[in-house]
Parts: C-alpha cells; structure tokens; sequence
C-alpha cells in the first residue's frame, strides 16, 4: 500500500453496530492488512434501518449525509475514501467532493440510483431528461474511481464496459457470522393436507416482480390452502396486494423485522416451507436481491421469481437450494415443473439438504474477502 494512504474514511447512511456489521468487518479486514490504517465514518444521525425509502426519517437522514460528506471529504485529512451506495445519489456527492480534493474513491455499489429510477420514470419525458443527465455523471463518475464493488454477476456485466474487468469486485452482502457456522436446522414435514407456508423478507419495493409474485401465489392457491408471511416489510408496500390476496382465499400477515442473527431459529419455529425472493427482470444488473441468505441461514430452501446471473438465481440453478421461475416460464413446461415441486415432498427434501452446500459457498465472502480484492485493486499490503 502506497505509505500516503494511511487514512481513510467510509461513508454510508447508518454507523456501524449490531445491525450493520459489514463495513465493521471490512475495516477490520483492512486494519489486518495494514496495522495502524486510521478509518473514520461519515454517517447519518439515524442508528438503525426504517423500513421504506420514503420514510421521513430516512430521507432526513440521506440528506444529511450527503451534506456531512461533502464538509468531512473537503475539510478533512483524509488519503481515500469508501462510499457504501446509501442513502441514493451519495456516490455521486463523494465522486464530486473527491474530484475536488483529488482524492481516490472507492464505490461500494448496493444499488444502482438514478439508474434505478430512470426504468422507473420511463415515458415520463421530462423527468427522463434530468434522469438521464444524472445518470451520464453517475457514469463519468463510476469510471474515475479507483476500484467499484458490486454484489452479482449482472451488476458486473453492467459496468465492466464503463469502467473496466479489472477494477469491479464482486461480493455479496453476508451475514454478521460466519454462514458455515450456522446449523441448518431439520427440515420440517408440513404433510399433505396443511397449509403451504411462505415468508418474505424485508423491503418490497418497486423493482420486485408483484405481478410474477400473484402469478405463483394463484397457482399454489389453486392446489392448496396459501399463507404469506411479510417481516419486516413497510405496511404500505403490501396495500396493493391484499385485495388480490382475499379474492383467492391467501392468508397475508405482517410481522416486525427480525435480526439476521435470529433467522436461524426464528424462521423454523414459524414452520415456513420456502423463502420468497422475486426481481423484476427490468432492473436486473442494477441491484442484487439478497434475502435468500436470510432463508438459507433459517434452512429454508429458496422460491426465486426473476431473472438469471443473480446470487439468488445460483442458489437455485447451480446449488440446488431452491427453484426459479422467470417470468416467460409460467406458460411453459418448466414453469408447470416447477410448481409441481413446490408440493413435492421430496424435491423439497432434496432442496433442504442442499442448503447447508449453498451457505458454505457464500461463506467465503466477508470482510477480510473484500480487503483481499480490494488490496489487488489499490497496492494495499500486508
């Protein structure tokens, strides 16, 4: 590692804790590499996650750290700096402040915004232009920065074009402990004639396929009795549901967040059969769904609605811990296989065997990981 950088500050929406451990560990990773690496955060005065982007406490929040990062990048001592891509935009105030200061960045890229928005705003001309603008200095910016990380092959795809194979990481999201370490628990029989039992976890926002989502809820429905299960998801997500739900008898409740460090025994005691995790195929390479981490932890075998190239869409195609369902795959041979073996009691068997295989894989990926690749990118040395 270069002997100027010595200090580095992280900047993301919420401190490190109990609840956000990731960039905790990854200053750790670092701190392994090189004794005596000085970090400092540039946080929100907001401690923990409030369910809902537009929750008035998280927007606040966003806006005053992107005011926070710009005084601490200007009028700080600082050799480089780490962006974690949250509250949205904030990669873009780091890049400009950095440009400034003629600092090296680092981004940390959880969710591609304005990219994001821009599908969203699509036939909407004049907010499309100003979408567009802000996404051209997104991409200048992507491409001055000294390394970009991301969490799935899609997202790499995206950006290698723009900012180079050798300089974008890939890494997903893990766990507060070590995911080998969890104990999957037994699978649990629900028999024949008992209700199938589904979970999601956390936010459900626009970029996730509720369509696709009714579409295998109504085919489940059709054969057997359906309960849904939403923790930690903002009431008014699930609003627009609840009327389609009733019409084919789908039981839905919704429970507060729990942590990921109870998943393990909090998702078997509740006799759950399948996580759900659904993305809409128009915002695939700009995040990276990542919930099924939290069912594989619970020994969940994983119900995957979207496209492939995902870290869900391994678990399911090349792990063996669950199954997908595209959204051309309804009508087809494979989509009618593949709610067969949802009911299959031995397909299901077979998928819950192979959790423990699937959790072991993305074992691997945590801080001391990250600071690996990343120590490639920069010149970081033991």
């Amino acid at each position: 590692m270069p002997p100027r950088l010595n200090r580095i500050l992280f900047v993301f929406e919420f401190p490190p804790s109990e609840a956000e451990w990731q960039l905790r560990d990854l200053a750790a990773g670092l701190q392994a590499r090189r004794p005596g690496l000085a970090i400092s955060y540039c946080t929100g005065f907001a401690a923990r996650y409030s369910p809902g982007g537009l929750h008035p406490l998280r927007i606040v929040n966003g806006f005053w750290v992107h005011l926070r990062a710009i005084g601490q990048i200007l009028l700080g001592r600082y050799d480089a700096v780490l962006v974690r891509s949250a509250p949205p935009l904030i990669q873009m105030t780091v890049a400009l402040a950095c440009r400034l200061r003629g600092l090296p960045y680092w981004i940390w890229l959880m969710d591609a915004h304005p990219e994001i928005e821009q599908v969203l705003c699509q036939g909407k001309p004049v907010i499309a232009w100003v979408l567009g603008a802000l996404c051209r200095l997104n991409r200048r910016g992507l491409r001055r920065a000294q390394l970009v990380v991301v969490l799935d092959q899609a997202m790499r795809r995206r950006l290698v074009p723009s900012v180079g194979a050798d300089r974008v990481i890939v890494c997903p999201t893990w766990g507060r402990e070590g995911l080998a370490k969890i104990k999957v628990p037994e699978q649990i029989e629900t028999g024949e004639g008992s209700a199938l039992r589904l979970v999601y976890l956390g936010n459900f926002g626009l970029a996730h396929d509720l369509p696709l989502l009714c579409r295998l809820l109504e085919a489940c429905a059709a054969r057997r009795k359906v309960e849904l299960v939403f923790i930690g998801t903002a009431a008014r997500s699930i609003e627009p549901f609840k009327g389609f739900a009733a019409q084919h008898g789908i039981a839905v409740s919704l429970r507060p967040h729990v942590a990921f460090s109870e998943l393990p025994a909090f998702l078997p005691a509740m006799k759950f059969d399948y996580g759900i995790v659904t993305l809409n195929e128009r915002f695939l390479g700009l995040l990276s769904p990542s919930k099924f981490i939290g069912y594989l932890a619970g020994g969940l075998p994983v119900i995957y609605l979207g496209p492939a190239d995902t870290n869900a869409a391994l678990v399911c195609d090349e792990l063996g811990a669950g199954l997908r369902i595209g959204a051309g795959s309804f009508d087809s041979a494979l989509g009618r296989d593949a709610i067969e073996r949802i009911f299959n009691r031995e397909s299901r068997r077979q998928m819950t065997q192979r959790v423990p295989n699937a959790l072991a894989h993305f074992d691997r990926y945590n801080g001391e990981y990250l600071a690996g690749e990343i120590a490639k990118c920069t010149g970081l040395a033991n």
